[in-house]
């Protein structure tokens, strides 16, 4: 039986997972868009207008969602092996290591804001080096077997992030009757307070369960 996809489809490449979570945000953003709009009276608001606002925010949705797909395509532009061939990785581990160094004992990446933060992200970029350099040293399969789990993970947590903004965007209204403005932004500063309030006010568990459901649901179809 033939294969009903063209061979020259965007759904059979390399990026296909990034056109088909490109796809997704964009839906994401413009069924969260519907459902507040829905919310408020859209008596007296001439139809031009909501076109308008609309057509905004697909905008806006595309360039944001075309931004948030960049580290997936990142990620999948260094999935093959040539990063693994002697002289490639000698020269990669050795740039990654002088990296992680500047980020540990220089200011590059000001600290101020979070040390935390800070410390976290030079951890990160130590672990992603020294698994670099392990699988350096396995055989072929089992570097594919790392990066196709590390595809479905990053995959995984991207679109569970996604969902779980969506649904405190739609909280976020019910309360402010707005979007994210300056008291997110407070929100981000006292953030300690803020997680209290939320777990006093709204059954997180179940709502994460939900958003952990609906989320491999949404990457079992995506694969």
């Amino acid at each position: 039986m033939k294969n009903p996809l063209p061979r020259k489809s965007i759904f059979r490449t390399k990026f296909s997972i990034v056109y088909a979570l490109l796809l997704f945000v964009l839906c994401l953003s413009l069924l969260t868009r519907i459902s507040l709009f829905l919310t408020v009276s859209s008596k007296g608001i001439p139809l031009t207008d909501v076109i308008e606002a609309f057509l905004i925010g697909f905008g806006y949705d595309l360039l944001i969602s075309g931004l948030l797909v960049i580290p997936i395509a990142i990620h999948l532009v260094f999935q093959n092996d040539f990063i693994y061939q002697r002289t490639v990785f000698k020269y990669f581990f050795t740039v990654g290591l002088i990296i992680v160094l500047l980020f540990a004992f220089t200011d590059i990446i000001p600290r101020d804001f979070s040390p935390e933060l800070h410390a976290a992200f030079i951890v990160l970029l130590a672990i992603r080096l020294i698994i670099y350099g392990v699988l350096y040293h396995r055989p072929y399969r089992s570097r594919v077997t790392w990066r196709k789990t590390m595809l479905y993970f990053f995959v995984t947590l991207f679109v569970f992030c996604l969902l779980l903004n969506a649904v405190s965007e739609w909280f976020f209204w019910n309360e402010f009757s707005s979007r994210y403005n300056f008291i997110a932004v407070d929100y981000l500063i006292y953030t300690h307070e803020v997680v209290g309030n939320i777990r006093e006010s709204y059954p997180i568990v179940w709502i994460l369960a939900g958003l952990g459901a609906l989320c491999l649901g949404v990457v079992i179809a995506l694969k």
